[in-house]
């Protein structure tokens, strides 16, 4: 892949991957050892590959050697994150905007569901092949009055989605039908099965509110930072309305995730809990909740308790943060006369 992409090594290597990441629970686990293990090569090969070159070639290595028809979101955030901050990606086709501080006294905690998720299934590469399909039907009628093709269903709002487009796209559509109608969906990554039906509208109207949803929530954040209460209220209102929209219009939520964000919803704001919405591609995984550090530490072991009851174990909480391989870098280590010896690179 590294030749493919004209990445000149000077020399072969061969390796041993260690790793803790605990796999398919949603938190970008196969994006940290993808993007660990190019920081490696880059430090020892002296490949001097940048975070955006790097978030690239590991988006490259899930797509074509996995298989896994992925955005580039969680490969940009592992290459490129910034310890105690959340990172504004704008995956355009993947570029970092900046960093948004997380408001005093407030943090973000993970639950893992304890469901496996993978974003190589059927299910999750039926949504994206939806969602293209979609942007295909909407190009036909943008090119209908001379106007441009979008390169991203985020290059309107839901406001011109609905008025304009949203009667005109069909909930399912067989994949025979379209390809016949449309000959292709434009996506490198995915296939149509003729014989497959395919969900559209939700898959297509999906990442148009997404995109509104997270300017909201990065305006919000940045309006609480000194610990304004309605802004705070506002920003978890947006995570559960990302969670519905994933669970509706892609149905990519199982009930397990589904009882989460309910048991973080039902304490809510009075007892500082702002938010929960699943996360990574859906099907199990883990769910992220936003509240005081203080609610935090007092509501979530209780929600696990009560999640344990309903799975029969206890689920894995994943709190804090860490610098992005870019900022991290990495320990390179020597044998000599004196023993092990590490060097910073």
């Amino acid at each position: 892949m590294l030749k493919e992409e004209n990445v000149e090594l000077p020399y072969g290597f061969s390796f041993l991957l260690l790793s803790a990441v605990p796999m398919n629970v949603g938190i970008g686990s196969s994006a940290a050892v993808e993007i660990g293990t190019l920081s490696c090569l880059n430090a020892y090969l002296d490949l001097k590959l940048d975070g955006a070159r790097l978030a690239r070639l590991g988006q490259m290595a899930e797509n074509h050697v996995v298989g896994a028809p992925c955005g580039i979101m969680d490969q940009i955030a592992c290459a490129s994150g910034r310890e105690g901050k959340l990172t504004h990606i704008l995956c355009r086709p993947g570029a970092v905007q900046g960093e948004v501080e997380i408001p005093l006294g407030t943090g973000f905690v993970g639950i893992n569901s304890m469901v496996r998720h993978s974003v190589a299934g059927n299910a999750y590469g039926n949504v994206r092949i939806g969602a293209f399909m979609g942007k295909k039907i909407i190009n036909e009628i943008r090119a209908k009055t001379g106007r441009a093709a979008l390169n991203y269903l985020t290059e309107i709002s839901t406001t011109e989605f609905k008025a304009e487009f949203e009667k005109e796209i069909p909930e399912t559509m067989l994949g025979s039908d379209f390809l016949k109608k449309y000959k292709t969906h434009d996506d490198p990554v995915t296939t149509i099965q003729p014989d497959a039906t395919y969900r559209v509208l939700g898959p297509a109207r999906h990442p148009v509110g997404e995109n509104e949803r997270v300017q909201k929530f990065i305006e919000a954040l940045r309006a609480a930072k000194n610990g304004d209460e309605p802004s705070l209220i506002a920003a978890g209102e947006l995570m559960h309305a990302a969670h519905e929209s994933y669970r509706d219009n892609c149905r990519l939520s199982v009930p397990e995730v589904n009882f989460l964000v309910e048991a973080v919803r039902k304490r809510g704001p009075e007892n500082g809990l702002y938010g929960a919405k699943i996360t990574g591609g859906g099907t199990g995984g883990t769910v992220a909740v936003f509240g005081k550090i203080s609610a935090l530490q007092e509501h979530i072991p209780q929600i696990a308790k009560e999640y344990s009851r309903r799975v029969g174990e206890m689920p894995d909480i994943f709190e804090g943060t860490s610098p992005g391989a870019s900022e991290f870098g990495a320990k390179r280590y020597a044998f000599g006369a004196n023993g092990w010896k590490r060097f910073d690179v």
